[in-house]
């Protein structure tokens, strides 16, 4: 599977990747090879990239959109985006909601 994240001043490209794990509204969605084609608006959280068994950097994300089709993966961020570190813990992103 390929997966594209666009953000506001870049763009990261990766294939072969067996699934990723984004923060949609509705709660954490996974997506693997072959899903089923989707749209889904994204909440603040992180985006977690599976390569080869092994988590590769992926992005703690304040909002977006994914788009998955033709095994392509395309997820656009909006607002402010910091790439993570593989194996950092993830932050509570659950406390951050209280304080709107």
């Amino acid at each position: 599977m390929t997966c594209k994240i666009l953000l506001p001043d870049k763009t990261y490209l990766y294939e072969g990747v067996k699934s990723v794990r984004l923060p949609g509204f509705k709660g954490v969605l996974e997506v693997m090879s072959r899903h089923a084609e989707l749209f889904e608006l994204l909440q603040k959280g992180p985006i977690l990239i599976i390569k080869d068994g092994e988590e590769i950097p992926g992005f703690d994300i304040e909002s977006g959109s994914c788009h998955f089709a033709q095994n392509t993966l395309t997820v656009i961020t909006a607002g402010k985006t910091s790439q993570r570190i593989p194996g950092e813990k993830l932050p509570n992103y659950e406390d951050d909601e209280d304080e709107d």
